[in-house]
């Protein structure tokens, strides 16, 4: 099962339960028909059309999951590592190893220096 298949399946469970406790043909339907589509293609033989399929969900899913978990926003990648501070003068933003003390940032656009904490 790729995921694809997996997320049919979540949504259509999830419709399912929403209908136990606010029955609805229509929403009941749908969740059955996911359940199926995902069963479908499970089993399916055409194996390359399943997988353009799952890539094409993929390429939504993970610029969806991205925006959510803000990895799309700049200095968002090693927050764990590094530590951002900006420039007092010019207001550039600066990264610095996290760890280290009381360190001294020397800004790579306008020179200026400034003691921090990292």
């Amino acid at each position: 099962m790729d995921q694809l298949s997996k997320f049919l399946i979540g949504v259509g469970i999830a419709l399912w339960i929403i209908t136990i406790f606010l029955p609805n043909n229509g929403i009941y339907s749908v969740a059955l028909v996911l359940i199926f589509v995902s069963y479908l293609r499970a089993f399916s033989k055409n194996h390359p059309q399943r997988y353009r399929e799952n890539e094409g969900f993929l390429r939504y899913y993970n610029k969806v999951k991205g925006f959510f978990k803000g990895g799309s926003r700049p200095g968002s990648g090693n927050r764990k590592n590094q530590r951002i501070f900006t420039c007092p003068s010019c207001k550039q933003k600066i990264r610095v190893p996290k760890g280290k003390g009381r360190i001294k940032i020397k800004c790579p656009k306008c020179g200026t220096e400034f003691i921090k904490k990292s």
